[in-house]
């Protein structure tokens, strides 16, 4: 494996691990949400 190819994988796992807690938390609050609309509308 050259620099390159370490750098790209290093700066796409750091912005994974930033960008994962929020989605995350966005997946959480769809489930929630959509498991609320589906117990309100049985």
């Amino acid at each position: 494996m050259n620099y390159m190819q370490s750098l790209y994988k290093y700066i796409l796992y750091s912005s994974l691990m930033a960008i994962f807690p929020k989605l995350l938390k966005i997946w959480r609050y769809a489930s929630a949400a959509s498991g609320y609309v589906f117990l309100h509308k049985s």
